[in-house]
């Protein structure tokens, strides 16, 4: 559970900042000013200037400016609202991805952290009912070792045994070759 949450942690900073800081706050740069009420006591400004660093070629400069109320000093805050920005977006796929695992969890389904027992590694996901029996006419020791391995093949395909179960079954029947 602990690695969970760290590797939810890393994967959320990770979104947060390519998608908060990189992606949206260049692309809808206004979209910095949520940052406001975090950093600044004043009025936060989004300044966006053009320039050109070689003939032929453009940029675009995004710059968040607070304005100070009392004394009416600017301050440029362009890295704090970016991280702020980005940790916002951080916290928010955090979130999404507990609210997935969750789901998983209550559908049954794989969860990641979970532990598997190594007795039975495949029932992860699966009901706790045993599974069923292989058909009557399988039998091994009157059937002819392909048709064997190839019944046996279609019974682990079909998700009717287990991949332990699969790999004892046909250790013993390559055994008997």
């Amino acid at each position: 559970m602990k690695g969970t949450i760290i590797w939810f942690v890393i994967i959320s900073l990770f979104l947060g900042f390519i998608f908060g800081g990189v992606i949206i706050g260049n692309i809808f740069p206004s979209s910095l000013k949520i940052t406001d009420t975090i950093l600044c006591d004043g009025e936060m400004s989004v300044i966006n200037r053009s320039y050109s660093y070689k003939p032929g070629q453009s940029g675009v400069e995004h710059i968040v400016k607070c304005t100070d109320p009392a004394s009416g000093e600017v301050r440029t805050i362009t890295a704090q609202a970016v991280i702020v920005y980005s940790l916002m977006f951080s916290a928010a796929f955090f979130v999404l991805l507990w609210i997935n695992r969750l789901i998983r969890k209550l559908r049954g389904k794989p969860v990641i952290g979970d532990k598997v027992s190594p007795a039975q590694p495949a029932q992860v996901g699966r009901s706790s009912a045993a599974p069923p029996a292989a058909p009557a006419g399988f039998n091994p020791a009157k059937d002819s070792a392909l048709e064997a391995l190839t019944e046996l093949k279609k019974l682990r395909e079909a998700d009717l045994i287990s991949e332990q179960e699969y790999q004892a079954k046909k250790a013993e029947i390559l055994a008997k070759l």
